[in-house]
């Protein structure tokens, strides 16, 4: 007689049997007959520990009735069947593990005559119809397995022969094909000695150049480090010019000072001698002295300085003088005694756009340079 099933209460987690369950109707859950009279002690409907639902002590508190099976029956008559289904065509694997389940069997049904007798009579008739059919299958087999080894050698041997017969047949067209390669390399030999004389002459060629061009690259040189020269002469003469300028400047306003000086002498002199009747001369007669001393000084100190120098390096451009050019004439100033509108009043020779036919000049004939 198989034991009975034990449950456990989720309050008291206590173990009773199927009988001391009460079930709830509403949501499944249960708990042992001691803890449900103590959970409705108090009122008749009351939630569910687990779930929270509300649970009516009559109407939803149920006792359990289960007939439980013997597990080793269960899976004695599982392995049983399993071995009565197999025939010639199941898989090795599914042999092996029915194999596994008979050792589990006999182990769970040590004790137990009947069971142990089933699983007997089931090997008995897997025995009586499956070990004649996996001999002759295992016969089979070694036989299958020698003919594919030997259909593997024979293909072996085919593809063999098929690759040599497919060689002999490209023999002719690669024969065909080397002729052609040989061509091809004669041509591009041919080809690459002409581009290797093409390259030597245009080495030769580009070494000339490179000859030329270094020759100008050293004029070249030669005539920036002349450049370098001048501008470092230029640069000195500029600087010596920018003295002699300082130089006149400062010249320039000492005259100035003086003639601004002499210019308020003679003012003042020139009151005195138009506020006095007596002209009162502060000259001394004893030397020789001219009548009119600050003209003399005017005149003496306008040409007491000389003009800017030239510069102090010249330039290698020149105007082309391809035509001469003369001073423009003056007209008659007598008119003419008719009074005939004259076509050109102007004395220039104009087109008939009204521009001159040649170069005029314009502008002061003399300048002054101070």
């Amino acid at each position: 007689m198989p034991e009975p099933a034990m449950l456990s209460c989720q309050i008291c987690w206590e173990a009773y049997t199927c009988e001391e369950f009460k079930v709830f109707s509403v949501c499944g859950h249960g708990y042992c007959s001691t803890c449900t009279e103590t959970h409705f002690a108090q009122r008749e409907t009351r939630p569910c520990p687990a779930c929270r639902k509300k649970i009516h002590k009559i109407r939803d508190v149920h006792p359990i009735f289960l007939q439980f099976a013997d597990p080793k029956v269960v899976f004695t008559d599982k392995v049983t069947e399993g071995f009565g289904k197999m025939d010639g065509d199941t898989p090795l694997e599914s042999v092996k593990r029915g194999v596994e389940k008979l050792d589990k069997a006999a182990k769970m049904t040590k004790g137990d005559g009947d069971l142990t007798g089933q699983l007997l009579r089931a090997l008995e008739d897997f025995k009586q119809r499956l070990v004649p059919v996996f001999e002759v299958q295992q016969g089979l087999r070694s036989e299958i397995a020698s003919l594919k080894a030997q259909l593997r050698k024979e293909e072996k041997e085919r593809r063999s022969l098929e690759t040599q017969v497919q060689r002999l047949e490209k023999l002719p067209s690669q024969v065909a094909e080397l002729k052609r390669e040989s061509d091809r390399a004669t041509e591009l030999a041919d080809a690459a000695t002409l581009a290797a004389d093409e390259m030597k002459n245009r080495m030769l060629a580009l070494q000339k150049e490179k000859e030329q061009a270094e020759g100008l690259l050293a004029v070249e040189v030669g005539e920036k480090n002349r450049y370098r020269n001048m501008s470092v002469q230029n640069h000195e003469a500029g600087k010596r010019t920018r003295e002699k300028l300082n130089t006149a400047r400062a010249d320039l306003q000492e005259l100035k000072e003086r003639y601004k000086a002499l210019e308020e002498r003679h003012e003042q002199e020139t009151q005195v001698s138009l506020t006095s009747p007596v002209r009162q001369s502060q000259l001394d007669y004893d030397e020789d002295s001219q009548r009119h001393p600050l003209q003399t000084l005017a005149d003496d100190n306008t040409l007491d300085f000389e003009g800017l120098p030239r510069p102090g390096f010249g330039s290698s451009w020149q105007l082309k003088r391809t035509q001469s050019y003369s001073k423009l004439s003056k007209t008659a100033s007598n008119p003419s005694p008719s009074h005939r509108r004259v076509t050109n009043p102007f004395p220039l020779r104009l087109d008939s756009k009204g521009k001159p036919k040649s170069a005029i000049q314009v502008g002061p004939k003399r300048s002054c340079r101070v």
